[in-house]
């Protein structure tokens, strides 16, 4: 298997609605949200991945996928235009730096609890 034959595997899925879909051989699957690694989706434009299945190709934009049967010489660039919706950044949106930061101040607050050096009111300066 060569760099551009190995399939495409999404790194996350999600459902997207409650569409049905039979295939040939009577199996059901349901419509989802395909999110794929920047050199997947390379591949996938490139036409060595199946845009609908993810089977990788040795040879780019063959006549129809040899996993889901879609003619991916004819319709592949027309399927992408279709679906395809840009990038999606995964995972957490706070900055490496920032959750460090918070990281630290969740430690020190639990050493202190333990330790019992946690204010238990707040004081005012000037109030009795």
């Amino acid at each position: 298997m060569t760099h551009w034959s190995k399939p495409a595997l999404p790194i996350e899925t999600e459902e997207a609605g409650e569409t049905l879909y039979m295939r040939p051989d009577g199996s059901i699957i349901s419509q989802s949200r395909r999110f794929y690694s920047e050199e997947d989706i390379g591949r996938i434009r490139a036409g060595y991945c199946c845009a609908k299945c993810g089977e990788g190709h040795d040879i780019p934009f063959p006549a129809a996928c040899f996993g889901c049967k879609f003619p991916m010489h004819d319709l592949q660039a027309e399927y992408l235009a279709k679906w395809y919706q840009g990038t999606v950044r995964l995972g957490s949106q706070i900055n490496v730096d920032d959750e460090l930061e918070e990281a630290a101040r969740v430690v020190e607050f639990e050493r202190r609890q333990r330790d019992g050096t946690s204010p238990t009111q707040i004081w005012l300066p000037g109030g009795d």
